[in-house]
């Protein structure tokens, strides 16, 4: 079973987003901004993160760059969401790392198939 983070600052869009997830058969953990999954992220191990961008104490650029520069040497993928999604900002997004990113609303179909593209052996 795949284990999948997400992070959001918006408790209902983590709890639906973990919802539609969990039916698809992945295992899912939550954290409210990037400074606590980085504290998850010290204790267990995850297949993705999915996190937004617009969040309180630490955003979800900041988190990639501190995934991708400390924390993760090993690959694991991150998804960025964003609901002002620009193109400087999917410009850093992936220079920080991320293997995608979703603007919102993005629907359930799209969301699905790039987790499967991304999971796939």
């Amino acid at each position: 079973m795949k284990c999948i983070l997400l992070v959001d600052d918006d408790s209902v869009g983590r709890q639906v987003l973990r919802a539609i997830l969990e039916k698809e058969g992945y295992l899912c953990h939550e954290a409210e901004n990037g400074a606590v999954a980085l504290e998850i992220l010290e204790i267990i191990q995850f297949d993705l993160i999915i996190t937004d961008h617009t969040m309180p104490v630490m955003d979800g650029l900041q988190l990639l760059q501190r995934l991708h520069n400390e924390f993760l040497p090993r690959e694991t993928p991150v998804i960025l969401v964003t609901g002002n999604l620009s193109e400087q900002l999917y410009q850093a997004a992936m220079a920080a790392g991320a293997c995608a990113v979703f603007a919102k609303p993005y629907s359930r179909q799209t969301l699905l198939s790039g987790i499967s593209r991304i999971l796939a052996p």
